[in-house]
């Protein structure tokens, strides 16, 4: 039976592929954009899987464009 901690990392990558699915974006930027989901729902001590699956779409894109904003910033 898997740990509490394995439920809930399943869960957010659950969530996470939702999301991605959402906004389609390819690798490098769906990995910052998990890096920085972790970071966020780390801030709002809610549990990652809560705080994902709760993000408005547009909210969602407004992080991700930011994302991709900062990288083409590092350019």
């Amino acid at each position: 039976m898997p740990s509490k901690a394995e439920c809930r990392a399943a869960t957010f990558e659950q969530a996470l592929a939702e999301v991605n699915v959402l906004l389609q974006l390819p690798y490098p930027q769906r990995d910052k954009l998990r890096r920085e989901l972790l970071h966020l729902a780390a801030e709002t001590l809610l549990p990652v899987e809560d705080f994902v699956r709760g993000l408005s779409p547009k909210r969602l894109k407004e992080i991700a464009v930011g994302i991709l904003g900062e990288e083409k910033s590092d350019e």
